[in-house]
């Protein structure tokens, strides 16, 4: 026909549609077409994405899914309406998927597709009917990650990349994973419960016989065939894993029969289908692991809430009762709600739904890839390719003929007997009975629960019919003649029936799914890494100074940083009397639970290079003039010092705080007169006289505006405080500066040399100092932090006016992401979803994805509760973004200097631009056992205690620092190809000699 490419449009997707689901549909058609390109449209979300594109489909075509966003010209009540579907508020009618609310138009019966496109005309629902698809479930949850279209399709392009890159790395459905250890199965497969099928103990013996699990099904059976079959099933059983399956909403007394019976056998799995936690909470509490059926999102939700653990999400694809959700569309949204979990690595999944064969296993190990990245337990559950295995007719589970139905199928079709009330069969004489049947009682009138009444007993008994050829009669089961069974009988099967035509044995069919899988995984080409449409900020870092504790200059502190030294040590005489103020185990006021501290070393100051008179010195607070020490010497790094040049618009921007010690001082030498009535000797001695050098010398403004005024600089100079993430603050609005062409060049940075006694007081309200002295970042015994002091400054430009003036560029800043917490119940306690905000903002400015970056220095104050919501919040973005296990090295320089406070975003700023410039990991310390939410199986983190290199051709390291009030800041920096041979360090604590021989005697003498 010359067509240019297919479009596979699935049955949950909007419109016209026809009777298969977008997963079966393209399992069938993605083998048979091969000749021009395959897209594939419905219920797609970002996971399913990512495996519709690995499997080799050009791509997908979204509809629905987009009607939240900016974009859109869809009105705004009706996004409003279509952010609360869950899409089973679309219908089937006359062929197409349509939105159907009670105020919906009324159609006249057996209504047909043109006559229902009459009432397509505009957006009034309550005179239109709108084409929509299951899928409009899914528009929320991408309107609330991305916002904008352009995001979205970098989103959808890093999901097809790390998805694919993960399942690669992780081969999430194999022999022996951890879902199959932990069950005590061979493959993570489960043998779904059907009834009058799965009710015979040989066959589920052959089930466990091949490796996997199988399920008996209890149904509504009772009395001694329900114990005879609970009981000779683990007779035969012996030490192999088996289960039951169980109605929830069976009638009580039949339930609590059912339970005695499993509480006697204890199988070691149940799974419950329509059941609630609670009913699984008996089982478990008998050591029973306890599966439950979850066929929509609210319930998932629900059930997480109230401890659930272990879940089966069975799609609408399967065969007998059905849920309302296509597979891909409720898996889409099952495996987003499992991401938001704390702790997945406690949760165990089986999929179901569509799943038969190595193809669509490999389906699902790339969509749950992410899940698997986390530690979620994840399987596969099968029903209808049982029907195909030998043991299914051997065993006495189904009959031959059955079988012989079931590969001669062509399709399935859904027998309704209310609404929410379907059964998938095979199309036979008595799926064409039911429905005229049905059609006769709906025309006459009948009330509409005796038509669902009369239209279940018409059900009864045609299963066992086709299943077993027999009938109960009265209190006997007669046997039905073959020509009667097709007629009489119910074929309950999957929709993956019409791609089956030949029989094979269990084991077969286990290895197929749980270890052929993996080839097709391995044999898909992994796309190239996403490129963001997004300009970057693209700010290049040309000089750097500091000062910190133990290092008078930036070569001292990196040197500190390579070698690992700790430099936290006791708090000098000289800043506050230890005896009087250290009570570590005091809860009262005014005392520190710390006597230990970075400071920093003694550092010589000439006035007069200056130009500030020597007697002015007393009235001016340190940190003003350490930081303009260190501007000048930033300067100077970056090759700008006594070099002729335009200082019209450089512009100096710091972060630091008010409420020095000189302040303090000047402020109790005027209380104390106000208390006192005047000023005792002792006092005016002790105290600071007032000057007119005194006013400026203590402002924190000041700070910024003696660097522009003693270096002649006359672009804008102000000061930020956002507590301990004010350097980054500084850093982000520096990089506005240059953006909006308002500087030329800026000196962005950090001070703070607040680690005076009422510092250590004031933490120690709060309970954030740490008794032993150390920030333990990450450590499961961390127990607060050690202050620190500094000052540090970058000199930055415009990334392409530093290749232009051939400056030397550390690092290049490419984003900077930040947030507030929003409301919460207090101001200081960390909140991980202002985090998440503050890092998805950074990476999506800097258009890279956080599976890219080998790097992160973590703001890591050294708590639990803080290092655990920081790990969580960059566990979550890393491993969804397609991170492998260990990729990224974590660490934090407080661990060697304490916490900097005002600096400490540019004390790590300095360290992650260095390590990507020298191409190094630098170690971090005080790290002997991982806070507990760590999983060093499955975090694409890792911690490292030795300095290790970095070989990457592409180095990407992000930064945070988050601050008291809710503030959080991230930095994401990039390295500039390294066009001098500098060493990473200029002077070693030892040297390397190398000696050739082919034997140590020979090198000896050579």
């Amino acid at each position: 026909m010359g067509a240019k490419g297919i479009i596979i449009k699935g049955n949950e997707a909007g419109g016209l549609v026809g009777y298969e689901s977008s997963f079966v549909l393209f399992q069938r058609v993605i083998k048979e077409i091969t000749s021009i390109p395959v897209w594939v449209q419905g219920g797609i979300g970002l996971h399913t994405a990512a495996a519709i594109k690995a499997l080799g489909a050009a791509g997908i075509v979204l509809d629905s899914q987009l009607a939240l966003f900016p974009e859109s010209n869809v009105p705004q009540d009706i996004k409003e309406l279509c952010s609360k579907l869950n899409g089973t508020e679309t219908k089937i009618i006359a062929d197409h998927r349509v939105l159907a609310r009670p105020n919906s138009p009324v159609l006249p019966e057996n209504i047909t597709s043109e006559e229902l496109k009459e009432y397509f005309t505009d957006l009034d629902i309550s005179k239109s009917y709108i084409p929509m698809g299951q899928d409009i479930s899914l528009a929320i949850d991408l309107y609330e990650d991305f916002k904008t279209l352009k995001k979205l399709v970098f989103g959808f392009k890093e999901a097809m990349f790390g998805h694919l890159r993960q399942a690669k790395a992780l081969q999430v459905i194999d022999h022996d994973n951890i879902l199959a250890r932990e069950l005590g199965i061979k493959y993570p497969i489960a043998q779904g419960p059907m009834t009058r099928v799965s009710d015979v103990p040989s066959f589920a013996n052959a089930v466990a016989e091949a490796g996997a699990l199988p399920f008996i099904a209890l149904s509504l059976l009772k009395g001694e065939s329900a114990k005879f079959l609970v009981m000779d099933t683990k007779k035969l059983a012996g030490e192999k894993t088996w289960g039951v399956g169980i109605l929830g909403f069976a009638p009580q007394e039949l339930r609590e029969e059912q339970t005695s019976y499993i509480l006697e056998a204890k199988p070691p799995v149940v799974l419950i289908a329509g059941g609630r936690p609670a009913q699984a909470k008996v089982f478990e509490k008998a050591g029973i692991t306890t599966f439950l059926h979850v066929p929509s999102p609210a319930l998932l939700d629900i059930f997480l809430k109230e401890g659930a653990k272990n879940f089966i999400f069975e799609g609408r694809e399967c065969g007998g009762h059905v849920g309302p959700l296509s597979s891909m569309v409720l898996w889409e949204k099952q495996i987003e709600r499992i991401l938001k979990e704390d702790n997945p690595e406690n949760i165990s999944v089986f999929f179901a739904g569509g799943i038969h064969n190595d193809f669509s296993t490999a389906f699902v190990s790339i969509m749950a890839a992410p899940l698997a990245a986390r530690g979620v337990k994840i399987g596969v559950l099968m029903g209808t390719a049982y029907l195909y295995t030998e043991e299914a007719v051997s065993c006495g589970a189904i009959q031959e003929e059955f079988q012989l139905q079931a590969m001669q199928a062509k399709e399935t079709v859904l027998l309704e007997t209310a609404p929410g009330h379907e059964t998938r069969c095979l199309d036979t004489a008595f799926a064409q009975y039911f429905n005229t049947e049905k059609a006769k009682l709906l025309e006459a009138g009948t009330d509409k629960k005796e038509v669902w009444e009369k239209l279940e007993k018409l059900n009864v008994g045609r299963l066992r019919i086709a299943a077993k050829g027999v009938e109960r009669q009265g209190d006997h089961l007669v046997n039905i003649p073959k020509e009667d069974q097709l007629d009489l009988g119910m074929y309950m099967i999957g929709q993956v029936a019409t791609m089956h035509d030949k029989v094979i044995s269990m084991a077969e069919l286990h290895e197929n799914v749980a270890v052929n899988n993996f080839d097709y995984i391995q044999n898909a080409t992994l796309p190239e890494e996403p490129i963001s449409v997004e300009k970057p900020l693209d700010i290049a870092i040309i000089g750097m100074e500091c000062i910190f504790p133990e290092a008078k200059n930036l070569e001292e502190y990196w040197k500190n940083i390579i070698t690992g030294k700790d430099s936290v040590t006791e708090v000098p005489d000289e800043r506050w009397n230890k005896e009087l103020y250290y009570k570590p185990d005091s809860n009262e006021a005014d005392v520190s639970h710390s006597k230990w501290g970075g400071f920093i070393p003694k550092i010589d100051f000439d006035p007069l290079a200056f130009g500030i008179p020597p007697q002015s010195l007393a009235a001016i607070e340190p940190t003003q003039l350490l930081t303009l020490l260190v501007a000048k010497r930033a300067m100077e790094d970056a090759g700008y010092g006594e070099k002729n040049f335009n200082r019209e618009n450089i512009s100096v921007i710091i972060g630091a705080e008010g409420g020095n010690d000189l302040a303090n001082s000047y402020s109790f030498r005027g209380y104390y007169k106000q208390v006192f009535g005047e000023l005792h000797e002792e006092v005016k001695e002790a105290f600071p006289h007032t000057t007119e050098d005194s006013f400026p010398g203590i402002l924190a403004n000041v700070i910024a505006g003696r660097i522009t005024n003693r270096l002649d600089l006359g672009g804008r100079n102000y000061t930020v405080d956002a507590a301990c993430a004010s350097s980054l603050a500084a850093i982000e609005l520096a990089c506005q500066e240059l953006i909006l062409n308002k500087s030329d060049m800026v000196l962005a940075g950090g001070a703070d040399l607040h680690n005076g006694i009422n510092d250590y007081l004031m933490f120690s309200s709060t309970h954030a100092l740490s008794r032993k002295g150390r920030c333990s970042t990450f450590d499961s015994e961390a127990d607060g932090i050690a202050l620190g002091e500094g000052v540090a400054i970058l000199v930055l430009k415009r990334y392409e006016d530093a290749l232009k003036d051939g400056d030397r560029i550390y690092s290049v800043i490419k984003g900077v992401g930040g947030s507030s917490d929003g409301k919460a119940l207090g101001l200081t306690a960390p909140r991980k979803i202002g985090q998440v905000r503050a890092l998805e903002r950074a990476y999506t400015q800097a258009g890279i994805s956080p599976a890219s970056v080998g790097l992160v220095e973590a703001h890591g104050t050294g708590t639990v509760v803080g290092d655990k919501t920081e790990l969580s919040a960059l566990t979550n973005l890393f491993s969804r973004s397609g991170a492998l296990p260990g990729q990224t090295h974590l660490g934090s320089v407080k661990t060697q200097i304490g916490h900097t406070k005002c600096a400490a975003g540019l004390a790590g700023l300095i360290k992650a631009s260095l390590a990507v410039y020298h191409g190094v990991k630098p170690p971090t310390l005080h790290l002997q056992k991982p806070n507990a939410y760590y999983n060093s199986v499955t975090s694409p983190f890792a911690f490292h205690s030795e300095t290790g290199l970095w070989n990457n051709k592409n180095r990407y390291a992000g930064i945070s620092a988050f601050g008291f009030g809710g503030t959080n800041f991230h930095t994401v920096i990039a390295n500039h190809p390294k066009e001098d041979d500098s060493a990473v360090l200029k002077s070693w604590p030892s040297e390397l000699f190398v000696f050739r021989g082919d034997t140590y005697d020979e090198a000896k003498f050579n």
